[in-house]
């Protein structure tokens, strides 16, 4: 999806977010806040190509999400947030 940053005043910033690497490097996850979703792609080594994304949604109460990683064994995305008390 494409990514925006708008500087005026009541508009969501959908190009904030931290990008995180799966450990072969054959896929790339992008956390999106505030609107809190997290988008997965395929990721191809060879030519820097994006591809396949898979949106992941969160319902979350007075938080954020913030960052990504990938385990070790690149089968599983942990997605931390930021703020709130749920």
């Amino acid at each position: 999806s494409l990514h925006h940053l708008f500087l005026e005043a009541n508009v969501f910033r959908t190009a904030q977010g931290q990008m995180a690497f799966s450990p072969d490097g054959s896929r790339l996850a992008v956390v999106v806040r505030p609107q809190r979703y997290v988008e997965v792609f395929h990721f191809d080594r060879a030519n820097g190509q994006v591809s396949n994304p898979i949106r992941i949604g969160f319902s979350l109460h007075e938080s954020e999400l913030y960052g990504a990683a990938f385990s070790p064994s690149g089968r599983h995305l942990f997605v931390s947030t930021l703020g709130g008390t749920k």
